[in-house]
């Protein structure tokens, strides 16, 4: 499997939409976690599986969020 790497700025603005989603309804950010998890789950387990944009860039998209992921194939990470 490749190396997950999740920049900070990533995981930032992560926390602040489940907190977000989270105030909105309680339960909702912790269900919004949950999904992204899986997805970041799958981008390391199977990259190319998803659309490249432009340069090593790949979308994966979970409902309206859009999680962006640059594939180092060389050193088997995935940013």
């Amino acid at each position: 499997m490749n190396k997950l790497v999740l920049l900070e700025d990533a995981v930032i603005e992560w926390q602040n939409s489940v907190d977000w989603y989270e105030a909105q309804s309680p339960g909702l950010g912790i269900r919004f976690a949950e999904v992204i998890e899986k997805k970041i789950q799958l981008i390391a387990e199977k990259p190319l599986q998803f659309p490249k944009r432009k340069l090593n860039f790949r979308e994966a998209i979970v409902n309206a969020s859009l999680l962006v992921s640059f594939l180092n194939s060389t050193r088997k990470t995935v940013k």
